[in-house]
């Protein structure tokens, strides 16, 4: 939300007094007396316009609202699993989980969701500690001699032999992405339609708490037993670009190596090249990063003129609504893959924003996210948007 200002006028009479009026960020006007407490009335006027556009209420992830251009499918079949880690914005509970679905082909259409805290976060893991970044980067897994397919576990309370069997490049041997289990009992079943969004109500097992900065993860493994990995018996996902590897989130459980360009092992890969659609909703305690919405999607182009970039910013915070604000807000953007200086947007009123991005040659490729940082200097930004591509993209199924 933006800031809220009000102001205290002293107009003049006929009579020697002075009368003062408190002028809301409305426009609506109310005269003051002496016995009146100013800065109640304020701090009871800004909370009322705070809860007509915020709540404790919030969606995170990678959502379809925010990513609807994303055009990547991804399929997975038997004992496969996705998942996707994330850092939790705020102190709250975790009320929903969501997953948009392409077709669906596993047994019964059936999954199994689960949450762990993940050991995996910015500084650990891929592209940290002398790890190569994330990019069909082998990991490892358990052994499972209860694993009739290909003896492999993903999680250490399923295996029978809990020694972690590295499998990424190089002399330092990874560690398991998953901590202990947050919500699922060993994997709650979900039976999946096709071509939607499904949702999992937390509330159907247990409470989902998080605390703000927690690393976990939402795992979907693939119900059923082995089957060739014929195109009737997959389940496809949705996904969307991601050309900095460091910002890629999404992993995959392989129970066999898949027959594909760049893979040679089994068990947990660091996927990276994009993010799959997969997001939660919230109920929050504490302070939120601004929230964006009505990003301008740029599509590709032959003008050289500059392309005007607006966006919707909410900041909310359910500990101290009058902390809420919009601090800045910026592009940021590259130009063939080489970084550009940061571009302030402008405030226009209300919770838009708006900036330039400056016009290029033709066949250049731009690509670029917006980012917002609150009162507090709390940030969050979008996903990357492509833009001005200087060739068709061939879309095919990933695995």
């Amino acid at each position: 939300m933006n800031k809220i200002i009000f102001l205290v006028l002293a107009c003049a009479l006929t009579a020697p007094a002075q009368q003062r009026i408190l002028v809301s960020p409305d426009g609506d006007a109310r005269p003051l007396t002496g016995r009146d407490n100013v800065s109640g009335i304020v701090r009871a006027e800004a909370a009322r316009i705070f809860s007509a556009a915020c709540s404790d209420k919030g969606t995170f992830g990678y959502s379809l609202d925010l990513y609807p251009g994303a055009n990547i499918p991804f399929e997975a079949f038997h004992k496969d699993i996705m998942a996707v880690w994330y850092l939790a914005p705020a102190n709250g509970t975790i009320d929903t989980v969501f997953i948009y679905n392409l077709d669906v082909g596993t047994q019964d259409s059936t999954v199994t969701v689960r949450l762990f805290n993940s050991n995996i976060y910015p500084g650990s893991g891929p592209g940290y500690d002398g790890y190569p970044k994330p990019g069909k980067l082998c990991w490892g897994y358990y052994l499972s001699t209860n694993d009739d397919d290909n003896g492999l576990s993903p999680f250490p309370e399923d295996a029978t032999d809990t020694t972690w069997h590295s499998t990424v490049p190089g002399g330092l041997p990874s560690f398991s992405p998953m901590g202990t289990e947050i919500w699922g009992f060993g994997g709650y079943p979900k039976v999946m339609s096709a071509f939607t969004t499904n949702f999992i109500a937390m509330a159907v097992l247990a409470t989902a708490n998080v605390t703000a900065g927690q690393p976990f993860f939402i795992t979907i493994k693939m119900y059923g037993p082995h089957v060739e990995q014929a195109q009737d018996h997959r389940t496809g996902y949705l996904a969307v670009s991601e050309p900095d590897s460091l910002q890629t989130h999404d992993w995959k459980f392989y129970e066999h190596i898949y027959q594909g360009p760049g893979f040679t092992c089994p068990g947990w890969v660091a996927r990276g090249d994009f993010n799959f659609l997969i997001w939660y909703s919230m109920t929050v305690t504490t302070n939120l990063p601004p929230a964006f919405s009505g990003v301008t999607r740029l599509g590709n182009t032959f003008s050289k003129d500059d392309q005007p970039v607006q966006a919707t910013i909410l900041d909310c915070d359910a500990a101290n609504p009058l902390r809420a604000g919009v601090e800045q807000a910026f592009i940021r953007y590259s130009v063939n893959d080489a970084p550009q200086p940061d571009i302030p947007l402008t405030f226009l009123g209300g919770d838009t924003w708006e900036g330039m991005i400056p016009g290029g040659s033709v066949n250049d490729r731009i690509s670029y996210r917006l980012v917002a940082s609150d009162s507090t200097g709390f940030a969050d930004s979008t996903g990357v948007t492509p833009s001005a591509l200087s060739a068709a993209v061939t879309v095919r199924r990933m695995r």
